[in-house]
């Protein structure tokens, strides 16, 4: 999937997030460097659907933002 990328000299990656159509609490599947807007979840299962979110990671004081709102994607 893809996502706006923040052009901001304190984000410094992206952590991606996945919860199972199950209704499962979100858990962290990988992450992206500076500047990426797409993701690819190796570990993803085929037919299943999973609801995607992304946060964005800064340096120092600056932490991590909330997640995005979620996406549907299947397999």
């Amino acid at each position: 999937r893809e996502w706006g990328a923040v052009l901001d000299e304190g984000v410094t990656g992206y952590e991606i997030f996945r919860r199972s159509e199950t209704g499962s609490a979100p858990m962290r599947v990988g992450e992206a460097p500076m500047g990426a807007d797409t993701f690819t979840d190796k570990t993803a299962q085929a037919g299943q659907l999973y609801f995607y979110s992304v946060s964005a990671r800064g340096s120092g004081r600056a932490g991590t933002s909330a997640r995005s709102a979620e996406v549907g994607a299947r397999r």
